[in-house]
């Protein structure tokens, strides 16, 4: 009775171990990239956090500047008012 078993050539081996190995390094590649990417992205959001921030401040800037503006306008006026009738 002859048994069949599951070897393989030497030269089979050594190809699929090759393969083995690249889809080792492959997997080691794409995870050290996606770790990259998540890096990137948290920096993304904080820096999204920081202009938001800087936005909403400037906007309260230019409302103040337009309020202390029309302020000044309406003094004005009330001032040349006042020298138009002397």
């Amino acid at each position: 009775m002859l048994l069949h078993t599951g070897c393989v050539s030497k030269k089979q081996y050594l190809i699929a171990e090759s393969g083995r190995i690249e889809a080792i390094g492959r997997s080691n590649a794409l995870l050290e990239q996606l770790v990259n990417c998540q890096d990137e992205n948290e920096n993304q959001a904080a820096r999204l956090v920081n202009l938001l921030r800087d936005t909403i401040e400037l906007g309260r800037n230019i409302r103040n500047y337009q309020t202390m503006l029309s302020t000044n306008m309406s003094e004005q006026e009330k001032l040349n008012a006042l020298l138009n009738e002397n």
